[in-house]
């Protein structure tokens, strides 16, 4: 008896495994063709109306802004924050379904509300400059370098004045190329179009370097910032330490 219920038992366990297998390849071909997520995201860049503004100005507003700064984080609106070395200001990645939406939230907190800090949003996307290297015979370089870096910057890069797409379009590949290289040696780390731009060479880089002198160095070495049809801006960030002002202990 005990054979047969041990019998009867593998039998079933394999009818469950044959019928999860063919579940799973159904939800995997269902899922073949993905369509876009419903919400876009915008890059903040944050900083002083005035630059003069004492920080005792500010104090009273460290805890809400961190609170409502939490909140946003906990819900999925902010999807990344770093505090600015540069100046007083922060750089957040946001998610919001348009850029509305992402104005309504920012302009809720305490110290954009009170006119201390004032911002910039840049609605940034996929970064598809690198579908410029795919079906080509560049070779896939697989055994790359890493290079150690100890510090973080955004770079935003802007096409300079007067220049058209028909003037960016025949370094695409070569700047596609260069960038690709940084991201597989870990200088860069997050790339992104500027989502609301015609002109092509608007991007959005999370990048590491040694200082700020590191940073131009390897930024200038881009194939559109070398030919001069970008101009760029480098801000070097951390971690987002308003996030310290939620804990018990005062030394964070």
């Amino acid at each position: 008896m005990n054979k047969l219920y041990r019998q009867l038992f593998i039998r079933l366990i394999t009818l469950l495994l044959l019928t999860s297998s063919f579940t799973a390849n159904a939800d995997l071909n269902a899922s073949a063709e993905l369509t876009p997520i419903d919400t876009k995201q915008f890059l903040m860049v944050s900083g002083l109306i005035d630059p003069n503004t004492p920080m005792e100005k500010m104090y009273p507003y460290f805890k809400a802004e961190a609170q409502l700064a939490w909140k946003y984080y906990a819900t999925h609106r902010m999807q990344q924050a770093f505090a600015r070395m540069d100046e007083l200001g922060v750089v957040i990645l946001w998610e919001a379904k348009n850029i509305q939406e992402a104005k309504r939230a920012i302009e809720q907190m305490p110290m954009v509300k009170n006119k201390l800090i004032g911002y910039q949003l840049y609605p940034v996307k996929f970064f598809n400059t690198l579908s410029t290297l795919f079906s080509t015979d560049t070779p896939t370089v697989r055994e790359v370098d890493t290079v150690a870096k100890t510090s973080s910057f955004i770079l935003i890069t802007q096409p300079v004045t007067g220049v058209t797409a028909e003037q960016v379009a025949p370094y695409l590949k070569e700047q596609a190329l260069a960038i690709w290289h940084n991201y597989q040696t870990g200088l860069f780390r997050q790339l992104f179009d500027r989502g609301n731009l015609s002109q092509k060479g608007g991007e959005v880089i999370m990048m590491m370097a040694n200082d700020v002198a590191d940073a131009k160095q390897i930024a200038e070495q881009l194939p559109l910032v070398k030919n001069k049809l970008v101009n760029y801006q480098l801000i070097p960030v951390r971690y987002f330490f308003p996030f310290g002002d939620l804990f018990r202990s005062s030394k964070y």
